[in-house]
């Protein structure tokens, strides 16, 4: 996709809510991870992540999967805690792992 259409300052990609009896629906975080790189995204953000589950899986688990899967990636991975703002105007900003502190 990078080839066609140049590279893409930030996507926005679904990669949670996935269950392996809807293969189609939704995407695992891996998946949006290897969707941000084919598209040689300069950030990426997951969708579908933290305000409910309509899968088997915790709520938090694609915020794990996620970070693991973007290890060494060229992208910058963008979680940010829900309702907070993300900066697209280049400044420095980092996120904490905040939903390691939530029970």
């Amino acid at each position: 996709m990078a080839q066609s259409f140049g590279t893409f300052d930030i996507a926005v990609l679904d990669g949670g809510q996935y269950d392996p009896r809807w293969p189609l629906i939704h995407m695992t975080p891996e998946e949006a991870v290897r969707a941000a790189d084919d598209m040689g995204v300069k950030s990426m953000i997951l969708t579908h992540v933290g305000k409910f589950c309509i899968s088997a899986h915790s709520w938090d688990e694609p915020f794990n999967r996620v970070v693991e899967a973007s290890q060494g990636k060229d992208f910058r991975l963008l979680t940010p805690k829900i309702g907070k703002p993300i900066r697209l105007d280049g400044a420095e900003q980092s996120f904490s792992r905040w939903w390691e502190d939530i029970n």
